[in-house]
């Protein structure tokens, strides 16, 4: 790959290795040539000789014949083939080329990313749409790419309404907190926050989108500052059962309001009987964060979660038990309340005294932390 194309009369021959050597990187589906052949595109050579390499890609890519819709091989040759225009002045060629390509492999990401960088916005907006429809169903990957690319068009284009719109309908179908904040923060850049965080938060609620029928008693006053998504996304329905305690109850953490996250896990494990959160990791972080002003709730959660590991009756169980038990103990001495620890750390003991491995580990929290400078 490193060889460098010389101007004696071995220039042939190494030429023809070369081309051996992308012929290799064809076949190489595990990118065991890839650092090679970044050394390879980027060593200085003659510029007849990238002319050269530039004419047989050409004739390489018309002799190729096909495998199927998305042919890693032929991307690979139209890719080096870019390369090669660029690197002879012939960049004009670039856009026509992706052009051709792209309803033979699919690869209108490529070309609208071409497009784009021109600030050619028509024909990328026309491109964009064309490629969602020919990839739709097909590959998710690259639908994603062109999601995202039209956004960017609507965004530099002078329209960033309607590329904050798809992003709106990401969010609608697939729910997340990040995707939440993203929206909302985009939105107030736009001066439409409030309606536009209204409506995310009444859809974590309620379910409702702001495309549903409207005027119902429980839907914001607001209305809905965007306009109607170009795109439509399927919903991944596993996520989108409301109310999304899981989301609501990470948001409230993160805007540091412990009353609503407790309201939305009280709803969980009352109104659902907690059965569709499972998650200690969400439950630390709900009692974590309601530890300072609600510190019984903090104790209660600790609690259940120490408790539910002791009951696996192994060994695993009671250590994984022992991070959550020493909360409690902070807990319960930090608001004056030794004897409540003292009395519970009995009760776990005498609920499980015919458990040695248990008892170890409660033994050990029996002992008092040393300060540094007893020692």
């Amino acid at each position: 790959m490193n060889r460098k194309l010389n101007e004696d009369g071995s220039a042939k021959k190494q030429d023809v290795e070369l081309k051996g050597d992308l012929d290799m990187v064809l076949v190489d589906r595990f990118g065991q040539c890839g650092e090679g052949l970044e050394h390879f595109w980027g060593m200085p050579r003659l510029g007849s000789d990238w002319s050269a390499m530039r004419d047989w890609l050409k004739r390489r890519l018309e002799a190729h014949e096909m495998t199927d819709s998305h042919d890693y091989e032929r991307n690979q040759i139209s890719n080096w083939l870019i390369l090669t225009l660029e690197k002879t002045g012939c960049e004009n060629e670039i856009i026509p080329l992706c052009e051709r390509e792209a309803p033979i492999t699919l690869s209108y990401d490529r070309l609208v990313a071409r497009l784009i960088r021109e600030r050619r916005w028509d024909e990328a907006l026309r491109w964009c749409l064309r490629g969602m429809d020919a990839v739709s169903d097909k590959y998710s990957g690259v639908e994603e790419i062109l999601h995202g690319q039209l956004r960017t068009i609507h965004e530099l284009s002078g329209n960033p309404l309607a590329g904050l719109a798809i992003e709106a309908e990401k969010f609608f179908a697939s729910p997340d907190l990040s995707g939440f904040q993203h929206l909302c923060m985009a939105a107030g850049k736009q001066g439409i926050g409030k309606g536009v965080d209204a409506w995310a938060r009444h859809f974590l609620e309620t379910g409702r989108r702001p495309d549903s029928v409207k005027n119902t008693r429980i839907d914001p006053e607001t209305d809905w500052p965007l306009p109607a998504s170009e795109i439509k996304i399927p919903e991944f329905s596993p996520v989108t059962e409301a109310p999304m305690t899981g989301i609501l109850i990470r948001l409230a953490i993160s805007e540091k309001k412990p009353e609503e996250a407790l309201k939305w896990y009280d709803h969980e494990h009352h109104d659902r009987g907690g059965s569709h959160l499972s998650d200690f990791s969400l439950d630390t972080e709900v009692a974590e964060a309601v530890g300072s002003t609600h510190p019984d709730r903090a104790i209660a959660i600790w609690k259940k979660i120490a408790e539910k590991h002791i009951a696996r009756v192994q060994r695993s169980g009671y250590e994984a038990a022992a991070p959550y038990l020493r909360r409690v103990k902070k807990a319960f001495i930090r608001t004056s309340r030794k004897q409540d620890w003292e009395a519970y750390l009995a009760s776990l003991r005498k609920r499980n005294s015919r458990r040695p491995r248990c008892m170890e580990v409660l033994d050990r929290l029996k002992v008092e932390p040393r300060r540094i400078i007893d020692t």
